[in-house]
């Protein structure tokens, strides 16, 4: 149980959410007459952009409740690192009160009081006295009845849904902005995620289908992966590789005779924050020499937090994997 409740911190916040990461999936109220606002994905953003001034607004949430904001939000708390991301990166950044352990972006964020991890302080956080509070529904379980005691109090939640694709991705970073009064800024950033993603694609391309290579990622050193159906399998087909989890569904773990059968040509890490040299590892495991990444080397630890993280900064990320596993199309 431990374990499924870390795997779900990781995907928000990796990614996740950050994911979790590193700030990762194994982890709302009403009032007269509102303007309702449907929560729009990207290719709707457009029409939101004039209603978002409006208020009192009511928003429909991740979980299907109705949110009422009287006024626009002055005093957010957030509690999960790609909800703190992209509230800065849709400029309402200066409404940010408070924030959790796990949310280290930008560096603003870490000058700001923190109200614990998932499952956060209440006390910290009411005595704060939020307008608003930005949870996650990977981070749901963690919290368990302290958020109903947030809305007891008053005080409105709305629940940022899971990204589980990048059209996931898009809806976050819009529901953030137009909860916000930013919906006009939530579509600038998913406009430059399209376009960088559409320039990786264009690059990978190249590749053809017989010079495809089979990737192992490596959530932690237990040997969880991401199967098909997670965030992190579309990235792997939009670099054009081959998961080597693919026939898996979700997220599973794997035993060391499984890799070894699966002789990928690159292992790509996500834990190197809090391990030490995970290369150095892996390279030295029993039975591995003859797993062709572990042969040429081609083991590579990635930052967590910009490539688990469902926020704004993932272009980077995917950017950052793709050049790993193919340099030649990035280097010519």
């Amino acid at each position: 149980m431990k374990m499924k409740k870390w795997m779900l911190l990781l995907l928000s916040i990796f990614f996740a959410a950050n994911l979790l990461v590193g700030c990762t999936s194994s982890d709302v109220a009403k009032q007269e007459e509102p303007a309702e606002v449907e929560v729009k994905t990207e290719t709707e953003v457009d029409d939101a952009v004039d209603k978002v001034e409006e208020y009192p607004l009511t928003i429909t949430d991740a979980i299907g409740n109705e949110v009422t904001l009287a006024t626009k939000p002055m005093k957010i708390v957030s509690l999960m690192p790609s909800v703190t991301e992209t509230l800065f990166a849709v400029g309402a950044g200066d409404m940010v009160i408070a924030r959790s352990d796990w949310c280290n972006y930008p560096q603003e964020a870490l000058e700001l009081p923190s109200v614990g991890q998932m499952d956060f302080d209440l006390e910290i956080l009411l005595s704060l006295q939020p307008d608003l509070v930005l949870a996650h529904e990977g981070g749901l379980y963690s919290a368990g009845d302290k958020l109903d005691q947030v809305r007891e109090a008053g005080i409105p939640v709305v629940v940022v849904p899971n990204s589980e694709s990048f059209e996931g991705v898009y809806e976050a970073i819009n529901l953030v902005a137009l909860v916000t009064g930013n919906a006009e800024n939530g579509e600038a950033i998913i406009s430059d995620l399209q376009g960088a993603f559409a320039s990786v694609i264009e690059k990978v391309s190249k590749i053809s289908a017989d010079e495809r290579l089979t990737v192992w990622i490596e959530i932690d050193p237990t040997l969880w992966t991401t199967g098909k159906g997670t965030f992190m399998h579309e990235i792997l087909e939009t670099i054009n590789v081959i998961n080597g989890a693919h026939e898996t569904e979700g997220w599973g773990q794997f035993n060391e005779e499984d890799i070894i059968v699966m002789n990928p040509d690159v292992i790509v890490t996500t834990y190197g924050y809090y391990v030490e040299n995970p290369k150095e590892q892996i390279m030295e495991r029993a039975g591995w020499t003859s797993v062709t990444a572990v042969e040429k080397e081609q083991i590579f630890d990635v930052n967590s937090d910009t490539l688990s993280r469902p926020g704004p900064r993932l272009a980077e990320g995917v950017e950052e994997l793709a050049k790993l596993i193919y340099p030649e199309v990035f280097n010519n």
